[in-house]
């Protein structure tokens, strides 16, 4: 399901997650500008964006469902170990509640400055 209309916002696909952080990331994601969409078959994750899923077997699941995105790891707390764990995972990012909108904000410029390059050096 897409929660937004403007082809020109960034994307996010939740996947995976606790239903009440789903929620929360998700209002976050939205006052950031985001389309949000849920689950692999979302219509967003064809013209790029971010997928946000906690690790384990959904991390595993999104790299196969969107191997060509950025995979963040979600997590209710911080954790220094579960991050590294994560970036050793292949993870574009960690990110832990509470979620904010400027933090939101980073995550998608801190991806899409690779692409940003690249388009300046053609």
């Amino acid at each position: 399901m897409l929660n937004s209309s403007n082809a020109l916002a960034p994307r996010a696909v939740l996947l995976g997650l606790d239903p009440v952080l789903e929620l929360e990331l998700a209002a976050s994601l939205r006052e950031a500008s985001f389309a949000v969409s849920h689950g692999p078959g979302s219509p967003v994750a064809r013209g790029g964006g971010l997928v946000f899923c906690p690790r384990g077997t959904a991390f595993a699941e999104a790299q196969a469902a969107f191997p060509d995105l950025p995979v963040v790891v979600v997590s209710r707390l911080p954790d220094t170990g579960e991050w590294l764990e994560a970036l050793d995972l292949g993870a574009a990012d960690y990110i832990a509640a509470p979620f904010e909108t400027v933090q939101m904000r980073w995550l998608w410029k801190a991806q899409d400055e690779p692409a940003l390059a690249a388009a300046a050096a053609a």
